[in-house]
């Protein structure tokens, strides 16, 4: 059995970031690996040198708070070698930080300390959290703030949903998730609203919760909203992007759901839209396009829709380049079997189900939304420390039993 104490806790995050270490500065090399690095280092550095947010030639593709926090790092360097190293070595206590975090949700919903012992020793392990942590990318920002929004909402829930300071923070935590990406869009005041309903049932304190959480969206939007129509001259909510994914996933050379622009799309179409200097009419026209698609051919687009579902939950790599070899074996090892007992967690939770709410409609957004627009292994990766949230209570529900041990 583990053992059940502080010392443990200490030593195992102290391992796993060396870990961490060995992983980022001798598998891989000091320099970018994943091609979108690129992007957010280049906008990270015109950032810190010009004081303003461009994407290349656009200045609202994609939401800007990874971009300010490389930035900070880089105007301490200035120097992208030293940028790469200084991420490197902090990133992974960001996951270090989503284990423990982990391991406090998982107190709170199921007051057993084995599971979230469970639940702490696989994040810090578990390989693609290893491996995104590594990289220049939004990932483990957005995974850490998500996971932090859900530690104060599960907070707001021990509180007995008092609209306390654990309610403003759950609030603050998942807007700031916006600001690194906007996934979650109009998400919420909605999630805490619902979450609110399911266990409390009262309509009167509902419409408060929904209407106090919403003008705490609205207010930190706000900054976004005037800094948008200041540049446009229009209401710009989020990114300038949506319509470039959603064409992605949803236009006639689109054969098996996938999302790969050398691939998925007419090139040539794709290519003429992309041209378009003007980023909101280059938006406008990929949006018109797929819903155009989408109203000519529904019986398609559901069956696209089926075909990124299957991507999404996939228990092997959808890539050719990846389906061989060592990484099949370590997707399927490792998320297969979290994703197995994340499936029988769904029925053994069955008592649960109130509290566990949040979770559940963070897993129906995030699939829905990737069922529309496009769907792969690296979208699906928010959802993982919550699989491995309620998978650790199955393992450690399957330990009690053979062993007999509460706790």
């Amino acid at each position: 059995m583990l053992p059940l104490n502080k010392n443990y806790i200490a030593l195992v995050s102290i391992l796993a970031y060396v870990v961490y270490i060995i992983v980022n500065f001798i598998y891989f090399s000091i320099g970018t690996v994943f091609g979108d690095e690129t992007r957010f280092i280049a906008e990270a550095i015109t950032l810190s040198e010009s004081g303003e947010f461009w994407n290349y030639k656009d200045r609202a593709w994609e939401m800007p708070l990874t971009a300010v926090i490389y930035s900070i790092f880089y105007s301490l360097f200035e120097n992208e070698r030293n940028l790469i190293i200084f991420v490197r070595l902090f990133q992974p206590l960001l996951l270090v930080l989503q284990a423990f975090l982990l391991y406090k949700i998982s107190l709170k919903i199921f007051d057993n300390k084995l599971s979230a012992l469970i639940a702490f020793t696989i994040t810090l392990f578990y390989p693609f959290f290893i491996f995104y942590q590594g990289l220049l990318l939004s990932e483990t920002f957005f995974n850490t703030v998500l996971i932090v929004s859900f530690y104060f909402i599960y907070r707001w829930y021990e509180d007995d949903f008092k609209i306390d300071t654990s309610f403003l923070l759950a609030n603050i935590f998942l807007l700031l998730s916006i600001y690194i990406k906007g996934t979650l869009s109009i998400l919420p005041p909605l999630l805490l609203t619902v979450f609110f309903v399911v266990n409390k049932l009262e309509l009167k304190s509902a419409i408060k919760v929904f209407l106090y959480s919403t003008l705490i969206y609205i207010f930190l939007m706000t900054p976004w909203w005037i800094r948008n129509y200041m540049i446009f001259d229009q209401f710009v909510p989020f990114t300038t992007s949506s319509g470039k994914v959603l064409y992605l996933g949803n236009n006639p050379a689109n054969k098996y759901g996938g999302c790969d622009m050398a691939v998925d799309v007419d090139r040539k179409e794709f290519t003429s839209i992309g041209t378009i200097d003007d980023e909101l009419e280059r938006n406008k026209l990929f949006k018109y396009k797929a819903i155009e698609f989408i109203k000519n051919n529904p019986d398609r687009f559901f069956e696209l829709m089926l075909l990124k579902f299957k991507r999404f939950y996939n228990i092997i790599p959808n890539a050719d380049k990846y389906k061989q070899g060592y990484f099949k074996w370590i997707t399927l090892v490792s998320y297969g079997s979290i994703f197995t007992l994340f499936l029988v967690s769904i029925v053994i939770h069955a008592k649960y189900y109130k509290r566990l709410t949040a979770i559940y409609i963070l897993f129906i957004y995030f699939t829905l939304l990737h069922m529309v627009f496009i769907a792969s292994l690296r979208y699906r990766l928010p959802l993982e420390p919550f699989m491995i949230l309620l998978s650790s209570n199955v393992i450690a529900i399957i330990y009690r039993r053979i062993y007999g041990s509460k706790n």
